[in-house]
């Protein structure tokens, strides 16, 4: 369990802090799958569309744009700290 959120509550808490729903770029959803023990709130998410083939010339939404990046955090007992670079290429005007 990180940052003390237990796993099926990951995707809420992410929506919550990135202002915004998280949707499949192929067209799933998203589902929670619990493994080990229970009361470690062990699991993970998984997209339904992973396992089946992406549709002819898909590329991934952040492939479009993303060229590197770096992330440092911290954490603390109180608070959790982020600081994000990301390289990016913008698209070209017309």
């Amino acid at each position: 369990m990180q940052f003390r959120i237990n796993g099926q509550d990951c995707k809420d808490v992410a929506e919550q802090l990135l202002g915004a729903e998280l949707i499949c770029p192929l067209k799933g959803q998203y589902v929670y799958q619990p493994y080990g023990d229970a009361a470690y709130g062990m699991g993970r998410w998984n997209a339904t569309a992973l396992g089946t083939a992406a549709p002819v010339g898909f590329l991934a939404p952040p492939l479009n744009w993303f060229r590197g990046g770096k992330l440092d955090a911290l954490l603390s007992d109180d608070a959790v700290s982020i600081h994000a670079d990301f390289d990016m290429l913008l698209p070209t005007i017309k």
